[in-house]
């Protein structure tokens, strides 16, 4: 054999060898992920964050619009079946329903979101105050004697 070609394979293998550990070790772990995403509790919760996100989308789209609750469950079911389709997460309608009304629930029962309190703000090296956006309620003062 060529002396140069085999200085020259002596002197590619061992990046040759380590780049293909490299892309073996990053398949397998796109492949454990994969696998991981296909569990059924995973699926379960993927399911639950989807029909969150779609119940709020709907609920927005009808905003302004009252075309009964019926209406907006049947939509929300097609939209989480065309999505679920698209990301091949295996969903059935029972357990669609399920999810949707949970989210439903979960969105009807939410506390209010609060106000953030006043924040200070170093502008320059002073700290400046920033009311907050909401005006809060005066305290109450103590009674005098």
């Amino acid at each position: 054999m060529n002396p140069f070609l085999t200085e020259l394979i002596n002197y590619l293998a061992p990046a040759a060898g380590a780049t293909l550990l490299c892309a073996a070790i990053a398949c397998a772990a796109y492949l454990y992920q994969a696998a991981l995403q296909k569990l059924p509790a995973n699926v379960r919760v993927q399911v639950q964050g989807l029909a969150e996100t779609v119940v709020q989308a709907v609920e927005q789209h009808y905003q302004f619009l009252v075309p009964g609750p019926a209406v907006k469950k049947q939509e929300a079911l097609n939209m989480l079946t065309s999505i679920c389709a698209s990301l091949d997460i295996p969903l059935d309608t029972i357990h669609a329903s399920a999810v949707i009304e949970a989210a439903v629930y979960a969105i009807n029962h939410a506390s209010p979101v609060r106000s953030a309190p006043p924040a200070i703000v170093h502008t320059q090296g002073f700290p400046r105050f920033v009311p907050p956006s909401t005006p809060m309620p005066p305290a109450a003062k103590p009674d005098q004697p």
